[in-house]
């Protein structure tokens, strides 16, 4: 497991365990790919490694936002973003355009992930 020293956010410092699922939305460890699920059907999956900007987290938003089910899907979306990028931290802190590593913020969650589902067993 890799590890992501560096890298100090709000979310490690809350109590409770990570999350792999919110709502319909669901995180794959292996890929970083954020997917949304209807009825066991992918409807729409997200390369998140590659959302390496504010501004591409907002058109991510949005794009999602014009989408026919996206009134039971919007704040699902946002608080698996807020999870796994912690974007008042890292990505737009101070209304301040930024550039951020969004494999290494992935990495990060799914490492959590990966140990807090080894220690569950």
């Amino acid at each position: 497991m890799k590890q992501y020293k560096n890298l100090v956010s709000i979310n490690d410092k809350r109590n409770g365990s990570p999350n792999d699922t919110w709502g319909n939305w669901s995180f794959d460890v292996d890929t970083y790919r954020l997917t949304y699920w209807d009825h066991g059907t992918c409807i729409y999956p997200i390369e998140l490694s590659d959302k390496d900007t504010n501004s591409k987290l907002l058109d991510l938003i949005f794009q999602v936002g014009k989408k026919p089910w996206a009134y039971r899907a919007m704040a699902d979306l946002i608080d698996a973003l807020n999870e796994i990028f912690d974007p008042q931290v890292f990505c737009c802190s101070r209304g301040e355009n930024k550039k951020f590593d969004a494999t290494e913020l992935c990495g990060k969650h799914a490492d959590k992930l990966m140990e807090h589902w080894t220690n569950e067993f």
